[in-house]
């Protein structure tokens, strides 16, 4: 089982932008904890992570429509062509060392992620039941909570699940390499990580 958390090292609001929004870097320090007894191989060792939630509480984070901010971006995109390389690549007997990392059983591994929030200067309504809360809202607000979610370690194409080759392909690996390791093919969701937005600096 994998766990990630964070912490906050920086908010930085950038002044040099113009315009409806207020854009911030948050940069996190990660920490990702194999809490199992086998080691976990990753097919990268920083995650894409899909969505980014804030919301007031703990509790607000099974609800959508209490999330104050939500950006979604989309993981990268692996062309047929990449993909015929790295698979060419990934397909040893052993996890080639170049192109997968290894965590052991209670053991971690730590890196750093800027994470770019565009924050309306105005309450932004999104329908009937949901708002985006402005800069000055949430720094009222703060501490507020952040999640990171739909954090992908998956690489090199194989988390295309639409295509059958790809996906057989990865379960082969994963069959293949266990005697090293269990293969992480999951997504997974940040632990929650406090936010104070009311200690953002200014920068350009």
């Amino acid at each position: 089982m994998l766990e990630l958390s964070g912490k906050v090292k920086k908010i930085q609001l950038l002044t040099g932008d113009k315009g409806s929004y207020n854009p911030i870097v948050i940069s996190l320090e990660m920490n990702l904890l194999n809490k199992g007894n086998v080691p976990i191989i990753l097919l990268r060792d920083q995650p894409i992570c899909i969505n980014a939630n804030v919301t007031k509480t703990l509790l607000d984070m099974k609800n959508e429509s209490n999330f104050v901010y939500n950006l979604a971006s989309s993981s990268d995109f692996v062309s047929a062509n990449e993909w015929k390389e790295f698979k060419r690549e990934l397909n040893k007997d052993i996890p080639p060392s170049t192109m997968t990392s290894i965590v052991s059983p209670m053991n971690s591994i730590t890196y750093g992620y800027d994470l770019r929030l565009n924050l309306p200067q105005e309450e932004r309504s999104l329908n009937s039941y949901r708002s985006e809360l402005s800069f000055k809202q949430l720094q009222e607000l703060s501490p507020v909570l952040l999640r990171l979610s739909g954090c992908d370690f998956r690489n090199y194409g194989i988390e295309n699940e639409s295509s059958k080759n790809r996906s057989d392909f990865a379960n082969q690996l994963k069959k293949r390499w266990h005697q090293y390791g269990a293969l992480w093919l999951d997504l997974i969701d940040s632990e929650p990580i406090e936010l104070d937005f009311s200690s953002a600096n200014f920068g350009t």
